[in-house]
């Protein structure tokens, strides 16, 4: 029988390790000028196969026979109009799911159709991407409504003369930079403006505004305010990954990537060094991990010229996830984070593989079996299904093994964790956080017998 027991305690200290606001693990060593000539080709660095005969091999079947007929259900689907007065529902009565549900299925199916006809090969699903495409060259804008707070005109319809980048702009481009990257050739066989005008709006919408503006809090020039939030990493690993396969031209790539160098140094510089995810272990997959995103990118398109992975700090963000796991599928649930947390067993394996840590790629081979081939899901962020796709086979064959450390402590972040026996989950786990108010310092424990 279990039984919680929650209580609260005022404490007489409490101290928070200085933060280092002068990392620059990026813009040192690097400049405008060294960055035009370091990044490979795309076709260089890029390590997953164009070849359906290779993705046959490498995907477990029963993936592979999900993806295509996830896939051949949404051939020649129609798709809805995007009213106006539909983007208007946010501001006339709140309602934001109206507009998202018709943005984020148009993007989810052009996700699984890229990576149907990446893995057959049979052209069967191309004009079908060609249609997603070019509706979504066409959208006034790739955000969405909720995020017009981005432009100055503020919120109600988008103004086209200042494109903003927020989250699901950023996506946006992502997800077409790859299809750009793994099916064009099959495009331009239909006709090469395709891909021109992917190029096109990229540059327009994402490229230049992020170049052209520091204004947005995300970004962290702003040092008077609170620390940037994960959507400055989340953002950013989608801006490289999107210049680096799109931009031809090395001076205009170079000036965006050194600009993205700027903003995730305004990230990392103020970030707590014990590595922990201050929003709690369910944003670890946009915080953490989307840092993990930027990074790997970095390493492979420069051939390991730019490679991180031994800085304590990124080890740090990596490993906060499986200390922050409590057992059988539940984590910490401080700050705005639930218990149950579904994050990638392949994208926690790559990033335990890049910093060396047996644990995390154990863990990772453990959630891999605890939810199953059926419940593991590949379509929606391109940069991170593929990479999926292509490590599944590895992590399955990883040992596994549940992390069940014995004890932890975040100087920084103020969170402490400690359990009965290392390696088990019987007996009690005791997890504390630190806080407080302008007046009284508390710290929240939580027992679980």
């Amino acid at each position: 029988m279990r039984t919680l027991v929650i209580f609260s305690l005022l404490v007489l200290s409490f101290s928070v390790s200085a933060q280092n606001a002068e990392r620059n693990m990026l813009l040192t060593n690097n400049s405008v000028e060294s960055l035009s000539e370091i990044f490979l080709e795309p076709d260089a660095w890029i390590p997953y196969p164009k070849d359906a005969d290779e993705w046959k091999v490498i995907v477990p079947d029963a993936i592979y026979r999900r993806q295509i007929e996830s896939a051949e259900a949404i051939m020649a689907k129609e798709y809805p109009v995007i009213k106006a007065t539909v983007f208007l529902d946010y501001v006339r009565n709140g309602n934001r799911n109206k507009y998202q549900n018709i943005n984020f299925e148009r993007r989810q199916d052009l996700s699984s159709l890229v990576i149907a006809e990446m893995l057959e090969g049979k052209n069967r699903f191309v004009d079908d991407i060609l249609n997603l495409v070019w509706a979504i060259c066409e959208e006034s804008y790739w955000g969405v409504p909720a995020h017009l707070n981005l432009q100055d005109a503020g919120h109600g319809l988008p103004d086209v003369e200042e494109p903003s980048v927020d989250l699901f702009a950023s996506e946006t481009v992502a997800l077409l930079a790859w299809t750009d990257f793994m099916i064009g050739d099959k495009l331009d066989l239909i006709n090469p403006l395709i891909r021109k005008r992917i190029y096109y709006e990229a540059n327009t919408r994402i490229f230049n505004p992020y170049l052209s503006t520091t204004k947005y809090k995300y970004m962290g020039y702003n040092k008077d305010i609170r620390r940037p939030n994960n959507w400055n990493p989340w953002i950013n690993s989608n801006v490289m990954l999107s210049v680096l396969l799109l931009e031809k031209d090395k001076e205009k790539r170079a000036e965006v990537m050194y600009k993205s160098f700027e903003v995730l140094d305004n990230y990392l510089n103020p970030h707590p060094a014990d590595g922990g995810c201050d929003e709690g272990p369910s944003y670890w997959g946009r915080a953490g991990a989307s840092v993990f995103d930027c990074l790997d990118v970095l390493n492979l398109a420069t051939a390991g010229k730019i490679n991180l992975f031994s800085e304590p700090l990124i080890k740090n963000m990596g490993t906060y996830i499986y200390k922050a796991y409590i057992g059988k599928g539940y984590f910490l649930n401080f700050a705005d984070a639930g218990m149950k947390v579904t994050h990638s067993p392949v994208l926690i394996y790559r990033y335990g593989k890049a910093i060396q840590s047996q644990t995390m790629m154990e863990m990772a081979a453990f959630f891999a079996e605890l939810r199953s081939l059926k419940d593991i899901e590949f379509n929606g962020n391109l940069g991170r299904a593929i990479p999926g796709l292509y490590y599944l086979s590895e992590v399955l064959n990883q040992p596994s093994k549940e992390p069940l450390i014995r004890d932890f402590w975040l100087p920084d972040i103020q969170v402490m964790g400690a359990r009965d026996m290392e390696n088990s989950d019987k007996g009690f786990f005791m997890a504390v956080k630190g806080g407080h108010t302008k007046k009284v310092i508390t710290t929240t424990t939580l027992v679980i017998l």
